[in-house]
Order: C-alpha cells, then sequence, then structure tokens
C-alpha cells in the first residue's frame, strides 16, 4: 500500500514505513524481501521504532521470516 521510503545498496539498505517519521495510516501492511546469497546472514538494526500498544499485537506488529511462502518461519 505504498510503504515508505526505501534504499537498498549491494550491502545495506534502509526500510521504513509510510509517512515516517510521522504516524503511519491505518491498516497499513508493509512487507519487504530480503534477499542475500546461499551462506550469507543479514544482520538487521533498528535505529526507531515505534509500534502503537495494543492488547495481544493484533493490530501493530513487526514479524521477521526466514523464508518466503508457505514454508517460511517466523523468527
Amino acid at each position: 500500500d505504498g510503504c515508505g521510503h526505501t534504499v537498498l545498496g549491494p550491502e545495506s539498505g534502509t526500510l521504513t514505513s509510510i509517512n515516517y517519521p510521522r504516524t503511519y495510516p491505518n491498516s497499513t501492511v508493509c512487507e519487504w524481501e530480503i534477499r542475500v546469497k546461499m551462506g550469507e546472514r543479514i544482520r538487521i538494526k533498528f535505529g526507531d521504532i515505534d509500534i502503537e500498544d495494543s492488547d495481544s499485537c493484533h493490530l501493530n506488529y513487526l514479524k521477521i521470516y526466514n523464508g518466503i511462502g508457505v514454508s517460511r518461519t517466523e523468527i
């Protein structure tokens, strides 16, 4: 749904939600696929994260998966 500013390079990148650093709209869903060569690892650093408090995290959350598709697993 038009997630925000994205900068991806060969060895680093920055991902942000729409309207960052302002509040993102209700019902926003952002997904990014990060690929690396077999045997390589990624490091994810959070410089600024602000997720609205909600019961059981049903409304606002961040999920990171290992892989894509139905066989992916949540890390």
